[in-house]
């Protein structure tokens, strides 16, 4: 696996490299900005280098260890001779590396950059010692090709399965180039890690593994129940029509006298037998009365349509105020899958809510910060979207921080706001 990481436009580039046989282009990666040299800068109207700074993009490109070699090689030649000969077929390359700062392999530490994997694994080693073992995302490299896509899977689950780790689940999504498996590692590997940096251990050396991040069951804090009196005005007769509204997210109570005939509660997971108390259906009772009865400060006519509901989001094991998704679960492969039995039905099954024009999901992944490159949930709500031509709405983001707006500032937009306290679940 090799990196060409680049300096300006792009466009030549990967023009370039999908024309050098051998070379299976895998991703782009955002790197930010950077400052200009002698070799790569900004120019004015006049044709005079200015301090702008250059934007930086990595392109990832597959192919075996013996050809990575070769062209690490390559392009040292060519950096100490730009006239020199290349070899049969690889002249395009000579345009490519003239965008190049640097070409280099994909390293261990490459794979958990940015992913927080390292910090909560420290955390995690600090209160619970070598015993047992800590779940994690490894993301792969996206194959087209089948055969080679289930062969890279196969290796990974037999580097995990060697260190004394299993394997919980997988899911391979071609429409937006994702492939991933859900894993437990041993915290004796862990601890591995954090004596002797990414390296020490077999499956962050692996050439088919791009990213590794904590498979952190995204989760909600219970919202206080709205009391009955309320939204008493708002009792009106339940809606007949079809859904047009959707809700993925935990299982609200749906014989609460406000909700009572406007919900079509679709559990096929079942998640809704897994709460020991009523009490702790809180997030889903609150998301479906926001979206049923609107603003309590607006009122208004209640959502003329009954509201689908499919839950992805059950009770935590331990806290009664949390909910979150099941821990067997990929999030990427769950909202997949929420939305085709919506909309394409789920064997069987004739589509569940094909009726639906807007989808609501009140949840975010706190382990896929938008750095470098879009999440995979985030390209796969896009793809759905423009799919089923629908409007989803998040409204949460990934960060677990809050921010307090003092009342006297709203009347002026202007004003700086204190930074944020980080909150801890």
């Amino acid at each position: 696996m090799v990196v060409f990481d680049l300096a300006g436009s792009v466009e030549a580039f990967a023009h370039a490299v999908r024309r050098v046989p051998g070379l299976e282009f895998l991703a782009e990666l955002d790197e930010g900005k950077a400052d200009p040299d002698d070799d790569f800068h900004v120019v004015d109207s006049n044709g005079q280098p200015t301090d702008d700074k250059l934007d930086e993009t990595a392109y990832l490109v597959l192919t075996n260890t013996q050809a990575v070699t070769q062209l690490v090689k390559l392009f040292q030649d060519w950096q100490a001779d730009e006239t020199m000969r290349f070899p049969y077929g690889l002249t395009p390359l000579r345009n490519a590396f003239r965008l190049l700062r640097d070409l280099r392999r994909w390293s261990p530490q490459d794979r958990v950059r940015d992913t927080g994997l390292l910090e909560q694994w420290q955390e995690e080693v600090a209160v619970v010692g070598n015993s047992g073992s800590a779940r994690v995302e490894v993301e792969l490299w996206f194959r087209n090709d089948p055969v080679r896509r289930a062969a890279a899977q196969a290796q990974v689950s037999g580097l995990i399965a060697a260190a004394g780790g299993q394997v919980r689940g997988s899911s391979a999504l071609a429409e937006i180039g994702y492939h991933a498996v859900l894993a437990d590692v041993p915290h004796a590997q862990i601890q591995q890690v954090l004596d002797q940096g990414p390296g020490a251990i077999e499956l962050l050396r692996a050439n088919d593994v791009m990213l590794v991040s904590p498979a952190t069951a995204m989760s909600v804090v219970r919202s206080d129940d709205v009391a009955d009196g309320e939204l008493a005005d708002r009792q009106a007769d339940p809606p007949t029509e079809p859904p047009l509204v959707a809700l993925l997210d935990a299982v609200p109570l749906a014989n609460h006298e406000l909700l009572a005939g406007r919900l079509v509660l679709d559990d096929p997971d079942g998640v809704g037998a897994l709460y020991p108390s009523a009490s702790q259906q809180r997030h889903g009772t609150a998301m479906a009365s926001l979206i049923a009865h609107g603003d309590l400060n607006d009122p208004g006519p209640p959502l003329p349509s009954r509201l689908y509901v499919r839950p992805v989001l059950g009770p935590h094991p331990f806290y009664d105020n949390i909910e979150r998704v099941p821990e067997g679960e990929l999030l990427v492969d769950l909202i997949h899958r929420a939305f085709q039995r919506m909309f394409k039905g789920e064997g069987q099954q004739a589509a569940a809510a094909p009726s639906v024009r807007i989808v609501n999901l009140s949840i975010g992944d706190p382990a896929r910060i938008f750095v470098r490159r879009m999440s995979p949930l985030a390209k796969l709500l896009d793809w759905l979207a423009y799919t089923y031509n629908l409007l989803i709405l998040v409204s949460v983001g990934n960060h677990d921080t809050r921010t307090t707006v003092p009342a006297e500032l709203l009347d002026k937009p202007t004003e700086p706001v204190s930074a944020p306290a980080r909150q801890q679940p």
